[in-house]
């Protein structure tokens, strides 16, 4: 199965945040699947406290714990696995 970027981003933006994480679901309403990108460029907490702070003041004392788990989790995400896993 060939994925597009955009989808693959979603499927790892998915598997990094947990259910009900509002702040990583505002953080992909607001940046797309890009976000990921922004993330590995070093310019995500930049561009997404700067979208928080005009978009969402509420969720920007929540930023560095995210950018924590995303650090953490992100490594050990393998698209093409979560697939093959989904798919069985």
């Amino acid at each position: 199965m060939q994925l597009s970027l955009e989808q693959e981003a979603t499927i790892a933006w998915s598997a990094l945040s947990e259910p009900g994480d509002g702040l990583a679901f505002k953080i992909f309403e607001m940046r797309g699947s890009q976000a990921i990108q922004e993330f590995r460029s070093g310019a995500a907490q930049k561009l997404w406290s700067e979208d928080l702070i005009n978009y969402a003041p509420e969720y920007l004392f929540e930023l560095p714990s995210l950018l924590e788990r995303i650090s953490l989790r992100l490594p050990g995400i393998h698209v093409p696995t979560l697939v093959e896993r989904a798919i069985r």
